[in-house]
Protein backbone atom coordinates (compact mmCIF):
# COMPACT_ATOMS: atom_id res chain seq x y z
CA UNK A 1 0.00 0.00 0.00
CA UNK A 2 2.65 2.28 0.86
CA UNK A 3 4.33 3.41 -2.44
CA UNK A 4 7.66 4.65 -2.54
CA UNK A 5 7.80 8.23 -3.15
CA UNK A 6 8.34 9.64 -6.08
CA UNK A 7 10.65 12.77 -5.57
CA UNK A 8 13.14 13.87 -3.34
CA UNK A 9 12.36 16.13 -0.52
CA UNK A 10 15.97 17.38 -0.92
CA UNK A 11 14.30 18.96 -3.79
CA UNK A 12 11.83 20.84 -2.79
CA UNK A 13 11.57 24.31 -1.79
CA UNK A 14 10.77 23.03 1.85
CA UNK A 15 14.51 21.76 1.77
CA UNK A 16 16.12 24.61 0.69
CA UNK A 17 14.00 26.84 2.98
CA UNK A 18 15.51 24.23 5.78
CA UNK A 19 19.04 24.56 4.57
CA UNK A 20 19.37 28.03 3.36
CA UNK A 21 22.26 28.94 1.09
CA UNK A 22 24.89 26.37 -0.53
CA UNK A 23 24.67 22.80 0.84
CA UNK A 24 27.81 22.19 2.52
CA UNK A 25 28.89 18.57 4.06
CA UNK A 26 27.21 19.51 7.26
CA UNK A 27 24.21 20.05 5.83
CA UNK A 28 24.15 16.81 3.54
CA UNK A 29 24.80 14.97 6.93
CA UNK A 30 22.07 16.52 8.54
CA UNK A 31 19.68 15.67 5.84
CA UNK A 32 20.46 12.56 5.57
CA UNK A 33 20.11 11.85 9.21
CA UNK A 34 16.91 13.67 8.96
CA UNK A 35 15.69 11.51 6.16
CA UNK A 36 16.72 8.09 7.70
CA UNK A 37 14.83 9.35 10.97
CA UNK A 38 11.61 10.03 8.92
CA UNK A 39 12.12 6.71 7.26
CA UNK A 40 12.31 4.60 10.62
CA UNK A 41 9.61 6.47 12.62
CA UNK A 42 6.90 5.85 9.40
CA UNK A 43 8.89 1.71 8.95
CA UNK A 44 9.53 0.79 12.66
CA UNK A 45 8.06 3.54 14.96
CA UNK A 46 9.51 6.26 16.99
CA UNK A 47 10.34 3.71 20.32
CA UNK A 48 12.57 1.69 18.00
CA UNK A 49 13.90 4.52 16.44
CA UNK A 50 17.49 5.70 18.03
CA UNK A 51 20.31 7.54 17.24
CA UNK A 52 22.05 4.39 17.13
CA UNK A 53 19.46 2.47 14.36
CA UNK A 54 20.02 5.35 12.47
CA UNK A 55 23.46 5.21 12.62
CA UNK A 56 23.30 1.97 11.31
CA UNK A 57 21.74 2.66 8.60
CA UNK A 58 23.77 5.78 7.63
CA UNK A 59 27.26 3.26 8.56
CA UNK A 60 28.18 5.90 11.27
CA UNK A 61 28.24 5.90 14.57
CA UNK A 62 26.16 7.12 17.19
CA UNK A 63 28.20 9.90 18.20
CA UNK A 64 27.66 11.41 14.53
CA UNK A 65 24.07 10.62 14.28
CA UNK A 66 23.37 12.60 17.43
CA UNK A 67 25.52 15.21 16.72
CA UNK A 68 22.96 17.49 15.07
CA UNK A 69 20.26 16.86 17.35
CA UNK A 70 21.29 16.69 21.08
CA UNK A 71 18.47 14.66 22.46
CA UNK A 72 15.24 12.32 20.75
CA UNK A 73 12.84 14.72 21.67
CA UNK A 74 14.30 17.76 19.15
CA UNK A 75 14.78 15.12 16.44
CA UNK A 76 11.22 14.20 17.06
CA UNK A 77 10.28 17.86 16.61
CA UNK A 78 12.21 18.64 13.54
CA UNK A 79 11.31 15.53 12.06
CA UNK A 80 7.33 16.54 12.53
CA UNK A 81 8.19 20.02 11.40
CA UNK A 82 9.85 19.07 8.43
CA UNK A 83 7.45 16.42 7.38
CA UNK A 84 4.34 18.53 7.83
CA UNK A 85 6.21 21.69 6.05
CA UNK A 86 6.45 18.77 2.70
CA UNK A 87 2.38 18.37 2.42
CA UNK A 88 2.24 21.99 3.59
CA UNK A 89 4.33 23.13 0.07
CA UNK A 90 1.99 20.36 -1.82
CA UNK A 91 -1.19 22.13 -0.41
CA UNK A 92 -0.20 25.44 -1.57
CA UNK A 93 0.96 24.47 -4.51
CA UNK A 94 -2.58 22.86 -5.45
CA UNK A 95 -4.36 26.12 -4.15
CA UNK A 96 -2.62 27.86 -6.87
CA UNK A 97 -3.56 25.72 -9.68
CA UNK A 98 -7.03 26.30 -8.91
CA UNK A 99 -9.79 27.97 -10.53
CA UNK A 100 -12.34 28.92 -8.59
CA UNK A 101 -13.70 29.24 -4.76
CA UNK A 102 -14.47 25.94 -5.09
CA UNK A 103 -11.51 24.44 -6.26
CA UNK A 104 -9.54 25.88 -3.62
CA UNK A 105 -11.28 24.50 -0.57
CA UNK A 106 -11.00 20.78 -2.13
CA UNK A 107 -6.83 21.83 -3.32
CA UNK A 108 -6.56 21.29 0.16
CA UNK A 109 -7.83 17.97 0.18
CA UNK A 110 -5.53 17.16 -3.28
CA UNK A 111 -2.86 18.70 -1.64
CA UNK A 112 -3.40 16.00 1.33
CA UNK A 113 -3.74 13.23 -1.39
CA UNK A 114 -0.47 14.19 -2.97
CA UNK A 115 1.33 13.79 -0.04
CA UNK A 116 0.08 10.37 0.90
CA UNK A 117 0.91 9.85 -2.68
CA UNK A 118 4.39 11.04 -3.16
CA UNK A 119 5.79 10.83 0.22
CA UNK A 120 3.71 8.23 2.21
CA UNK A 121 6.81 8.02 4.88
CA UNK A 122 6.02 11.87 5.82
CA UNK A 123 2.58 11.61 5.64
CA UNK A 124 2.98 8.42 7.99
CA UNK A 125 4.93 10.53 10.73
CA UNK A 126 1.80 13.29 10.56
CA UNK A 127 -0.10 10.11 11.86
CA UNK A 128 2.57 9.33 14.46
CA UNK A 129 2.13 13.67 15.44
CA UNK A 130 -1.25 12.22 16.96
CA UNK A 131 0.30 9.49 19.22
CA UNK A 132 3.04 11.78 20.90
CA UNK A 133 0.80 14.52 21.06
CA UNK A 134 -1.46 12.58 23.38
CA UNK A 135 1.06 12.57 26.22
CA UNK A 136 4.17 14.95 25.12
CA UNK A 137 2.38 18.39 26.02
CA UNK A 138 5.28 19.72 23.72
CA UNK A 139 3.70 17.84 20.52
CA UNK A 140 1.17 18.73 21.71
CA UNK A 141 1.14 22.75 21.24
CA UNK A 142 2.77 21.52 18.12
CA UNK A 143 0.19 20.25 16.07
CA UNK A 144 -2.05 22.58 17.84
CA UNK A 145 0.29 24.88 16.17
CA UNK A 146 -0.26 23.25 13.04
CA UNK A 147 -3.73 22.37 13.18
CA UNK A 148 -4.60 26.41 13.78
CA UNK A 149 -2.40 27.32 10.35
CA UNK A 150 -4.90 24.55 8.49
CA UNK A 151 -7.86 26.50 10.12
CA UNK A 152 -6.60 30.00 9.38
CA UNK A 153 -5.89 29.08 5.72
CA UNK A 154 -9.54 26.86 5.27
CA UNK A 155 -11.33 29.69 6.92
CA UNK A 156 -10.06 32.61 4.21
CA UNK A 157 -11.03 30.11 1.36
CA UNK A 158 -14.56 29.56 2.62
CA UNK A 159 -14.81 32.64 2.95
CA UNK A 160 -14.50 33.28 -0.70
CA UNK A 161 -16.63 30.49 -1.23
CA UNK A 162 -19.14 31.36 0.78
CA UNK A 163 -18.93 35.38 0.23
CA UNK A 164 -22.49 36.18 -0.84
CA UNK A 165 -24.02 34.63 2.64
CA UNK A 166 -22.22 36.48 4.98
CA UNK A 167 -21.46 33.94 7.35
CA UNK A 168 -19.62 34.47 11.02
CA UNK A 169 -16.42 34.10 11.34
CA UNK A 170 -17.42 31.08 14.07
CA UNK A 171 -19.89 29.43 11.57
CA UNK A 172 -16.67 29.51 9.39
CA UNK A 173 -14.37 28.17 12.17
CA UNK A 174 -16.66 25.43 12.57
CA UNK A 175 -16.77 24.75 8.99
CA UNK A 176 -13.41 24.63 8.50
CA UNK A 177 -12.28 22.24 11.36
CA UNK A 178 -14.80 19.80 10.29
CA UNK A 179 -13.15 20.07 6.51
CA UNK A 180 -9.86 19.14 8.38
CA UNK A 181 -11.60 16.36 9.86
CA UNK A 182 -12.70 14.54 6.99
CA UNK A 183 -9.40 14.94 5.02
CA UNK A 184 -7.65 13.67 8.51
CA UNK A 185 -10.09 10.74 9.08
CA UNK A 186 -9.52 9.11 5.45
CA UNK A 187 -5.78 9.64 5.61
CA UNK A 188 -5.97 7.71 8.80
CA UNK A 189 -7.98 4.97 6.54
CA UNK A 190 -5.95 5.06 4.03
CA UNK A 191 -2.54 4.23 6.31
CA UNK A 192 -4.79 2.16 9.36
CA UNK A 193 -7.36 0.50 8.02
CA UNK A 194 -7.95 -2.96 5.01
CA UNK A 195 -11.19 -1.53 4.55
CA UNK A 196 -14.32 0.25 6.68
CA UNK A 197 -16.58 -1.57 8.25
CA UNK A 198 -20.22 -1.88 6.51
CA UNK A 199 -22.60 0.65 6.96
CA UNK A 200 -25.75 0.07 8.71
CA UNK A 201 -27.37 1.12 5.13
CA UNK A 202 -25.71 -1.44 3.45
CA UNK A 203 -24.48 -4.24 5.12
CA UNK A 204 -22.96 -5.94 2.55
CA UNK A 205 -20.69 -3.20 1.46
CA UNK A 206 -17.13 -2.38 1.74
CA UNK A 207 -15.61 0.68 0.87
CA UNK A 208 -12.32 1.60 -1.08
CA UNK A 209 -10.00 2.15 1.22
CA UNK A 210 -7.20 2.47 -1.44
CA UNK A 211 -5.56 6.41 -1.93
CA UNK A 212 -8.67 6.97 -4.57
CA UNK A 213 -11.13 5.73 -2.43
CA UNK A 214 -10.38 7.74 0.92
CA UNK A 215 -9.96 10.90 -1.55
CA UNK A 216 -13.10 10.68 -3.12
CA UNK A 217 -14.96 9.77 0.56
CA UNK A 218 -13.34 13.09 1.44
CA UNK A 219 -14.20 14.99 -1.75
CA UNK A 220 -17.77 13.67 -1.31
CA UNK A 221 -18.03 14.81 2.23
CA UNK A 222 -16.80 17.95 1.49
CA UNK A 223 -18.90 18.54 -1.27
CA UNK A 224 -21.95 17.13 1.04
CA UNK A 225 -21.04 19.93 4.01
CA UNK A 226 -21.09 23.01 1.50
CA UNK A 227 -23.83 22.07 -0.36
CA UNK A 228 -25.88 22.00 2.94
CA UNK A 229 -24.63 25.30 3.84
CA UNK A 230 -25.25 27.08 0.26
CA UNK A 231 -28.73 25.71 0.90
Amino acid sequence: MHKKKKGDPRESAVFLRTFPGAINKGDRRKSEILETAVNCFALEGVESTSFQVIGAKLGIGRAHSSYYFKTKSALIEEVMRFCISTGQELTINQIKKATNPQEKVLAVLDGAIDWCDQYPAHAICHVLLFHVAAYDKKFKKLYTQIRHTGTKRMVSLLEEYFADKNLSRATLVVLAHQIQGMITANILAYFTMEELLPSSEAPGARFDCSLAGVSQMARDGILALLASVKE
